[in-house]
């Protein structure tokens, strides 16, 4: 049986030179909500125009020339770790006891 695949977030953009005036796209109703700093956030960065706002809300638009800018911008921090760290060792994963024999007395030059 297959499990169902979860959904992922939107893949990476390529780079982009840090004059590039993609680095400026940004996705909002009103070009006007780009002037809150609060707006300009990497989430609704969108070098590749409306196709990327419409995993916000199908009614953005991508906005160039915007007092926003995506150099130096890092995504919304993700949640803290669900498990804590053992407060022991795990157990090694090398063998303690040694193995066979070889098998052949000569060394060989097959695997």
């Amino acid at each position: 049986p297959s499990a169902a695949l979860a959904n992922t977030r939107k893949p990476t953009n390529s780079p982009l030179r840090p004059n590039d005036p993609k680095n400026r796209s940004f996705c909002g109703f009103e070009y006007s909500d780009l002037s809150e700093p609060q707006n300009c956030v990497l989430e609704r960065h969108c070098p590749n125009g409306d196709s990327d706002c419409a995993h916000i809300d199908p009614g953005m638009k991508c906005w160039d020339y915007t007092q926003c800018d995506a150099v130096g911008m890092t995504g919304t921090p993700t949640k803290r770790p669900t498990t804590s760290p053992t407060e022991s060792p795990t157990p090694s994963p090398i063998r303690t006891t040694p193995t066979q024999k070889p098998t052949t007395s000569k060394p060989s030059r097959e695997p």
